[in-house]
């Protein structure tokens, strides 16, 4: 008897199943703006790029100067220290000398 032949291009299986992957990743990612079958063209959204930085800081986020503000300004000596209890501590200073 004659081995079958296999066909050369992608079987149903095959396009089902990555069509469910694409679907479960919509699902996963939807609020994220992803759509896994989709690519916008940079320079159609040009238009809508200047609004989105400014959405961004509507949203509760700072601008990054703020951040880098806040880090120059940090006083180390003033970040409080774990107080352990009197237990605690002596294991921890048993583990420094082992």
């Amino acid at each position: 008897m004659a081995p079958r032949s296999q066909p050369v291009g992608p079987d149903d299986k095959d396009s089902q199943s990555k069509s469910d992957a694409s679907a479960v990743l919509d699902s996963i990612f939807w609020d994220s703006g992803y759509e896994s079958g989709s690519y916008s063209n940079p320079s159609e959204d040009e238009d809508d790029s200047d609004n989105s930085n400014n959405n961004a800081f509507d949203e509760g986020q700072l601008p990054p100067e703020h951040y880098l503000a806040q880090a120059k300004s940090l006083d180390v000596s003033q970040l409080r220290q774990k107080q352990y209890s009197e237990q605690t501590e002596e294991k921890l200073e048993k583990t420094r000398m082992y």
